[in-house]
């Protein structure tokens, strides 16, 4: 009988302590179970609307993109004619972009246009909102930019 009884608490002690236990899951293991969150770093951002205008890439033209490494805090990607670099500032909600700069390439017009107001809004920007796989990047409550996961 105190055998018995033995066996029987060790057992109920071992059920308990792994019903209480919580499930240990690796970052990777996170990544895969939700996808559909994206981070504001690591992640290449490609621009869909400018202060709420559809962007109309022509056919075989890269993508406007924004890529922000979480390390260093620096920020890259293709503006629509040239390439851009600079630093997220980051503290707490807020963020901007600051020590922006540019490669200096002749562009068509209508690239240049797309380039000159995505920087500009970029330069306005103090934060920002990921719903799933969609970034905004805002100013207040102003959607300035919005871009898609790549």
């Amino acid at each position: 009988m105190l055998k018995r009884s033995l066996i029987l608490i060790i057992a109920s002690t071992m059920i308990f302590s792994l019903a209480c236990s919580k499930k240990v899951v690796s970052s990777d293991e996170a990544k895969s179970e939700n996808q559909s969150n994206k981070s504001l770093y690591q992640t290449t951002w490609v621009l869909l609307k400018v202060n709420a205008k559809q962007i109309k890439q022509a056919e075989g033209k890269k993508p406007v993109t924004l890529f922000i490494d979480q390390e260093s805090k620096n920020v890259n990607g293709y503006a629509g004619c040239n390439r851009y670099f600079g630093k997220l500032e980051q503290k707490k909600d807020a963020i901007s972009f600051s020590q922006m700069g540019a490669t200096k390439m002749m562009c068509p017009p209508a690239d240049m246009s797309i380039e000159d107001s995505y920087l500009q809004a970029l330069n306005k920007v103090d934060n920002y909102v990921i719903s799933d796989t969609e970034l905004q990047l805002r100013k207040g409550e102003t959607i300035l930019l919005t871009f898609i996961a790549e």
